[in-house]
């Protein structure tokens, strides 16, 4: 059995997340097309290459890379060192740049050294792929690096071959000779096919979220949609049934799937429209909104979190009847901490004309105020049910000093009316399709960027998770100094920091008591009094590091009372504990 290694470097584009703990419907998809081609696929994200590649290559054996050693030498090899790799198939492409927590896709320099490294690692096990192959958006989009060099010019002479294609249209033109096939052909012959490779994700089953296609490509496909945006170049949108999408979901619940987003998509609203192609806004279906989501929750059984992504506002202002149907289905099915992604991307009109935008400032401002409607109430994991995120872009043809000025009283705007949005997302145009962005735009955008984040984004956390709310199932990620970060799974979620260290990879329900611009400070609740550390202590309302030293003297702490005696300030004592949603008191540890 021919023997194919898929390195998933990361997908990160306007309609589909595929940077962990996302997994790319892309990559499932390519397992389903092994399988049905008869090949044995093998499944390595670039973070695992990391951490297993750095000893290797320095021939520093250790216990904690003796594993991955030996993963590679079964890989090369075969179970019975019989077959040798045959194929390395490198997903990449980030189209749309962002941050992240934990999990990177590798940098111009790091993506042109993988073919390097697997072959170095390869060689000191006796073996050698016949053939490493770049594909994915990376490949697609033509895309170029911050010095406006292209990334083909950079990575040509490091792989065999470069493919615009997915993986699995990859492995059909390799094994089959077949054409490549329609991503939405794809998802419905292998994305239930392919559902077996997610329990070989080093984030199964948690927080492991799969990214689920309901349509990719724009309703405004007709007029090539926003001008800088890659989805108008997928076409003709084409929906899936909803029986192929549910089915695909059930094939991942049997495999411990329990989180789905439902993306790769420009508007959700729009899903079934029937009017795909008429108008730059078609009026929404909303029956086959709620079939889906109905059908989804009928089926599929166990479900921990059921979020969307892209919303066009324009379809939301400008058809509020059906909006609003499909905004109480989404309430209604959905679970708490749901995102509509709205790109106005400008408010400036002559920028929205230049750049063929989605929607007018005035629109964005309506559909934000319908989706506050019904989506703004607090759900049972801490979040409120249904918000807006609203999107702005710099670098876009046309705009000056006056863009950005617009920009931040549209923001005015929603924060007078006390509206609320989850996030407002600030990106720099990439040169897909652009020219080199101005000393002094850039400037303008930075000083835009600022403003927002001083003035409207404390405003808006607060409002979204004002203090003492109790955020349910955060996940924590990363250790960064003494500190630790975790966020709930989902789409968009709050980035949480505890200002102590805690142990990874687990699960708490934290308090909020304080906030940042782009995050929230919190502490566990209940608060573990007697077997925190120091630094967790002074974290708490009101304490600081005199008084957490009292606490931790007297421990063991025996009650509220106790704790009020211990402080001389019982008022304190019950201020805290409404902050943190309550204290616990068991356990001690010296």
């Amino acid at each position: 059995m021919t023997r194919i290694l898929l390195l998933d470097c990361y997908q990160d584009e306007p309609a589909c997340l595929g940077v962990p703990p996302y997994l790319s419907p892309r990559v499932r998809y390519a397992a389903g097309a092994a399988a049905e081609l008869g090949l044995d696929m093998s499944y390595m994200t670039i973070d695992q290459l990391r951490t297993g590649a750095r000893p290797l290559l320095k021939n520093q054996p250790t216990k904690k890379n003796e594993k991955m050693n030996q993963w590679f030498s079964t890989f090369i090899h075969g179970k019975n060192n019989t077959e040798e790799i045959s194929i390395v198939i490198v997903y990449a492409g980030v189209v749309i740049p962002g941050k992240y927590l934990r999990a990177t896709p590798p940098s111009f320099k790091e993506l042109s050294k993988i073919p390097v490294t697997i072959r170095t690692l390869a060689r000191s096990h006796r073996g050698m792929p016949e053939k490493i192959i770049l594909c994915g958006p990376v490949a697609r989009f033509d895309m170029v690096s911050a010095d406006g060099k292209k990334w083909e010019r950079t990575l040509k002479d490091s792989y065999d071959h470069i493919i615009p294609d997915t993986p699995a249209s990859v492995l059909l033109r390799l094994f089959s000779h077949g054409n490549p096939m329609d991503i939405m052909k794809e998802a419905d012959k292998y994305g239930s096919l392919g559902s077996y490779i997610v329990s070989k994700h080093p984030d199964h089953p948690d927080p492991l979220i799969c990214e689920i296609e309901t349509y990719q490509g724009c309703i405004r496909y007709r007029s090539g949609g926003c001008k800088f945006c890659s989805q108008s170049e997928y076409g003709r949108p084409v929906f899936r049934k909803a029986d192929d999408i549910i089915s695909e979901m059930e094939s991942l619940a049997r495999e411990g799937i329990t989180r789905y987003r439902l993306g790769g998509q420009s508007c959700f609203y729009s899903y079934g429209t029937e009017e795909l192609g008429e108008n730059e806004v078609p009026k929404p279906f909303p029956r086959q909104v709620i079939n889906l989501l109905s059908g989804i929750r009928e089926r599929v059984k166990k479900i921990e979190v059921l979020h969307i992504d892209n919303v066009n506002p324009a379809v939301v202002a400008g058809h509020p009847e059906e909006s609003t149907k499909i905004t109480k289905a989404i309430v209604k099915y959905c679970t708490p901490g749901n995102v509509a992604a709205m790109g106005l991307e400008s408010a400036d009109p002559e920028v929205h004309i230049k750049n063929n935008l989605n929607s007018t400032p005035e629109e964005a401002l309506d559909a934000i105020r319908l989706i506050n409607r019904y989506g703004s109430y607090r759900g049972d994991n801490g979040m409120p049910a249904f918000l807006p995120g609203i999107n702005f872009l710099g670098g876009l043809k046309g705009e000056n000093e006056d863009t950005y000025r617009q920009n931040l009283e549209f923001l005015r705007d929603v924060i007078r009316e006390k509206l609320l949005a989850r996030r407002i997302n600030i990106r720099m145009v990439t040169a897909h399709g652009y020219g080199t962005v101005s000393r002094k735009m850039r400037s303008n955008y930075i000083k835009f960027r600022k403003s927002v984040r001083m003035e409207i984004d404390p405003v808006l956390m607060e409002r979204v998770v004002p203090k003492g709310t109790i955020i349910k199932r955060v996940y924590l990620e990363k250790h960064d100094g003494k500190n630790t970060f975790g966020r709930q799974v989902g789409t968009y979620p709050v980035l949480v920091g505890f200002s102590y260290l805690l142990p990874l990879n687990r699960f708490v329900d934290p308090a909020v008591v304080s906030h940042s611009a782009r995050s929230v400070t919190a502490v566990e609740s209940p608060f573990p009094v007697n077997t925190c550390s120091l630094r967790a202590l002074a974290s708490l309302p009101g304490i600081g590091k005199k008084r957490a030293g009292r606490i931790a003297i007297a421990r063991p702490i025996t009650g509220n009372e106790n704790l009020g005696d211990v402080l001389a300030d019982a008022q304190l004592v019950e201020e805290i504990e409404k902050a943190v949603g309550g204290m616990d008191y068991s356990g001690f540890s010296l």
